[in-house]
């Protein structure tokens, strides 16, 4: 298990801490399997099931980023969507999402 220091800033562990690719996807479904637990549900129009994980910011612009989305766990980027919102909202960016403006913002600060 990856145990994240406290102390550091987000920045900090999305550029110093690289994780492996079997620790990044176990943080991932953490997050998911806590949150459906939770009882959250679609993030755009409330469903509560074929819940999956959305990245707010694709993992492909994370990579024009220059950002390593192999090895990098940014828990600010995802969200949970039902499977069909997932699918229109698919690879863009969606500015309805308040955090999108922010998360551009910060990863344009880490290149």
């Amino acid at each position: 298990m990856v145990i994240m220091n406290p102390n550091k800033t987000v920045v900090e562990l999305l550029i110093k801490d690289k994780l492996t690719k079997k620790n990044l996807i176990f943080l991932e479904h953490t997050f998911f399997t806590d949150s459906v637990a939770a009882g959250i549900t679609c993030y755009k129009c409330n469903r509560s099931n074929n819940l999956t994980l959305d990245h707010i910011i694709p993992k492909s612009i994370l990579v024009d980023f220059g950002i390593d989305v192999e090895r990098t766990y940014d828990e600010e980027n995802l969200l949970i969507m039902c499977r069909a919102c997932n699918q229109i909202k698919a690879n863009h960016l969606d500015f309805s999402i308040p955090m999108t403006k922010y998360l551009l913002e910060k990863y344009m600060l880490i290149v």
